[in-house]
């Protein structure tokens, strides 16, 4: 498990490092950009030391809750997980960070009140940013601490992300109105530019 979490945390790392620094500077004379730049950087160091150490408070919440003992190759086949009110907390955010990141089948993952707090939900929105070819796409985050770090990444991922079709953060007090409307611009954005592709809407963002 600990060989599958390196190996997993590497390859994040090869696909971040790159598209952190290969940006022209230019990029970076807009506050949005280098604050969001700072956020991939930051999880990208947070995914080395905690993922290995994640994926094991997630298997063990998992097994507490099915009763029976689960292997990271089991987590790794669900296509549907709800860890709702299971006590999570900024580790096992990372150990999900690592199943976004690793999983080739997982499609819904539901993770509300649970405490994973605002560098949790960053760290798994910022997996998923690094994966566009992700098969994930309903991420429901109602009640979980995140706040302005999740919310610049989130909003990236409402952006500009090709595979994610539902993004619920509901009742996170710590995420004020102007985050709010960053989110929902962006997802007008995208509206408005699929519609002028002849695309239909792809993407619902609840609030």
């Amino acid at each position: 498990m600990g060989d599958a979490a390196l190996e997993a945390a590497d390859g994040f790392l090869r696909g971040m490092v790159p598209a952190i620094a290969g940006r022209e500077a230019a990029h970076y004379n807009l506050n949005a950009n280098l604050l969001h730049a700072i956020d991939e950087a930051v999880s990208a160091a947070e995914a080395v030391e905690a993922w290995s150490m994640g994926i094991e408070a997630l298997l063990a919440n998992w097994s507490a809750q099915e009763k029976e003992a689960k292997s990271l190759g089991m987590l790794l086949r669900v296509e549907s997980l709800d860890l709702t009110r299971r006590d999570l907390d900024l580790t096992a955010a990372y150990g999900c960070a690592a199943l976004v990141y690793l999983s080739e089948n997982l499609q819904t993952l539901i993770l509300s009140e649970n405490p994973l707090g605002d560098a949790g939900v960053a760290s798994i929105g910022t997996a998923l940013a690094a994966k566009p070819r992700a098969t994930l796409t309903n991420l429901i985050l109602d009640r979980t601490g995140a706040g302005e770090r999740s919310a610049r990444v989130m909003t990236r991922l409402v952006a500009t992300h090709p595979t994610l079709r539902k993004l619920q953060l509901r009742s996170n007090v710590a995420l004020d109105q102007e985050a709010k409307d960053q989110m929902l611009l962006a997802e007008r954005q995208r509206d408005t530019k699929r519609k002028q592709a002849g695309l239909p809407k792809d993407l619902t963002l609840i609030l």
